[in-house]
C-alpha cells in the first residue's frame, strides 16, 4: 500500500471515528386516564336564631287575656284565670321554660275569693320534622308561687292548685296547637332554607382579578337538637357538601336538587375541607429544571454527551422525560418516572427514572454504554420541585375564600383554615393537577 492510500484510509478512519451516533427512538404514547377522584365531604354549620324576647312576644300574642272563664252550675262554683303581666322565657336542658303571670278568682254562688296571683309554669320542647315544619310540645309543670293549700268560701273548702290543674288541661292542648300554627307562620323555616339552598348552588367570586371561584355542591342537610341559651334559641343545621376552589371562567350555577328531607343528627361537627386544584404545567417544570439540566455534560467509559434539550409530558400514570443530546450520541432518548409528592416536606419529584423500552431497544443496538452510566441518577436528582411557597399562598387564598364570604340573600360564610395538605393528583396532556385540601372549621350565618 503506497503512502497516498495509507493517508486516505487514515483520514477516513478519523472522520468516521469523529462521527457521533444518531438515535431517534419511538416516543412513548400520550395516554391519559379519566379518573374519578374521591372527594372529601365538608360539614358546615348554620345556626338560625330567635331571641327569647321575640318568642315571649309571640307567646304573649297567642295566649288570650282571659285564659279561662267558666262555671259548674250544679256545684255553684265558677273560676276565672287571666293573664297579669309579661310572659317570661328562659331555658335549661334543651327545654324552654315559660312563666305566665296570672290572677285566679274563684266564686261560690255569690261569695268570691280575693284575686290570687299565680305564676303558671310550662315547659316547651321544640323539634323540626323531616318536612321542615316546626313542632312544639307544651307541658304544664305547676305553679311557682307558694299558695295556701285550701281556701274557704262559705261552707266549702277549695284547693286552688287543683282548680288550676283542671283549668290548664284543655288550655295546654289548645296552646300547643296554637303555638305550632303560629311558629310555622312566623318562623317559616322551609321557605328560608329553600332560598339558602338555592344560593349555595351559585359559584362565588373570590378574586375577580385572577378569576378564582368557590363552588359549593350541597349534598345533604342535617338537623341538630335545638340549643337553648340564656337569651336565644338556636336551631342548628349541618350542611354536607363538596367545596372546590377553581381558577378560570366563571363556573355555571349548579341545578339545585329538590330540598332534601331533614336528617336528624345528634353529634355536631364543623370540619371543612376545601379542594384546591394546583396545576403544575409541563412548560413550567421544563423552565425550572432546564436551569440545572441543560448544557450538562455527562461522561461514561470514554464517551461524552451534552444535554441540549428537555421536555415533559404524561403517559398513563407516568411522566415522560424527553432528553436531547449532542457529541458522542446525538438525538433523543426518553425516560419515564413516577410522580411523587412528599406530604411532610411539600416536595414534588419525579422518581424511579428509567429508560423507556423503545429507547432501551435502540441503545442496545447502538450505544449500550449509556444504559450503564449515571445519566438516570443525574436527571432524577434535578427533578425535585419545592412547593412550600405555593402551598402557603394556597392557604392564604383558602382563608380569604371563607372569611365573611357573601353568598347573597344575607347568607354569609365564616371560618378558619387550620392546615393544607396534598391529597391526590391527575396526569393530563399539558399539566399535572395536584388536589390539595385546605382543612379547617366553618359556619354559615344569616345577616
Amino acid at each position: 500500500m503506497n503512502t497516498k492510500n495509507t493517508l486516505i484510509l487514515s483520514l477516513l478512519f478519523f472522520v468516521f471515528s469523529c462521527t457521533s451516533t444518531k438515535i431517534i427512538p419511538k416516543k412513548p404514547e400520550k395516554i391519559y386516564y379519566k379518573r374519578k377522584l374521591e372527594k372529601i365531604i365538608s360539614e358546615t354549620n348554620l345556626n338560625l336564631s330567635t331571641s327569647n324576647q321575640k318568642l315571649a312576644m309571640l307567646l304573649d300574642s297567642i295566649i288570650p287575656e282571659v285564659i279561662y272563664d267558666g262555671k259548674d252550675s250544679f256545684l255553684g262554683l265558677s273560676a276565672q284565670l287571666s293573664k297579669n303581666g309579661d310572659i317570661k322565657i328562659d331555658s335549661d336542658n334543651n327545654f324552654v321554660n315559660i312563666s305566665i303571670p296570672a290572677n285566679l278568682k274563684i266564686k261560690y254562688f255569690s261569695i268570691s275569693s280575693p284575686s290570687i296571683p299565680l305564676d303558671l309554669a310550662f315547659r316547651m320542647k321544640i323539634d323540626i320534622s323531616e318536612d321542615w315544619t316546626m313542632n312544639t310540645k307544651i307541658f304544664y309543670t305547676g305553679i311557682y308561687n307558694v299558695l295556701f293549700e285550701e281556701i274557704k268560701l262559705g261552707f266549702i273548702k277549695i284547693r286552688p292548685r287543683d282548680t288550676v290543674k283542671k283549668i290548664i288541661a284543655p288550655f295546654q292542648v289548645m296552646l300547643s296547637e296554637k303555638i305550632n300554627k303560629e311558629f310555622n307562620k312566623s318562623f317559616d323555616l322551609k321557605s328560608q332554607i329553600e332560598i339558602l339552598w338555592d344560593e349555595l348552588h351559585k359559584p362565588v367570586a373570590i378574586d375577580t382579578t385572577y378569576n378564582i371561584w368557590l363552588q359549593i355542591t350541597p349534598l345533604e342537610l342535617k338537623y341538630y337538637p335545638v340549643i337553648l341559651r340564656n337569651d336565644s334559641i338556636d336551631i342548628g343545621l349541618g350542611l354536607r357538601s363538596y367545596a372546590d376552589l377553581t381558577a378560570g371562567p366563571k363556573p355555571q350555577k349548579l341545578n339545585p336538587a329538590p330540598l332534601p328531607k331533614l336528617t336528624i343528627e345528634s353529634n355536631r361537627t364543623d370540619e371543612f375541607a376545601l379542594c384546591i386544584q394546583m396545576n403544575l404545567y409541563y412548560n413550567d417544570l421544563k423552565n425550572i429544571a432546564s436551569k440545572t439540566i441543560l448544557n450538562r455534560e455527562i461522561e461514561n467509559n470514554g464517551h461524552k454527551i451534552e444535554i441540549v434539550d428537555l421536555d415533559f409530558y404524561g403517559s398513563k400514570d407516568d411522566i415522560v422525560v424527553k432528553i436531547g443530546m449532542i457529541h458522542d450520541l446525538e438525538g433523543i432518548i426518553y425516560f419515564t418516572g413516577t410522580p411523587v409528592f412528599d406530604k411532610k416536606k411539600n416536595i414534588f419529584s419525579i422518581e424511579n427514572i428509567d429508560f423507556d423500552l423503545n429507547s432501551v431497544s435502540v441503545l442496545l443496538r447502538s450505544a449500550d454504554w449509556l444504559l450503564h452510566g449515571t445519566i438516570r441518577k443525574t436527571i432524577e436528582e434535578e427533578l425535585r420541585f419545592d412547593l412550600n411557597d405555593e402551598i402557603e399562598k394556597l392557604k392564604v387564598l383558602a382563608q380569604e375564600s371563607i372569611s365573611n364570604l357573601d353568598f347573597g340573600n344575607g347568607l354569609q360564610m365564616y371560618g378558619e383554615i387550620d392546615a393544607i395538605k396534598f391529597d391526590n393528583f391527575h396526569i393530563d396532556s399539558d399539566r399535572i393537577t395536584l388536589y390539595v385540601y385546605a382543612r379547617g372549621h366553618t359556619g354559615l350565618k344569616i345577616r
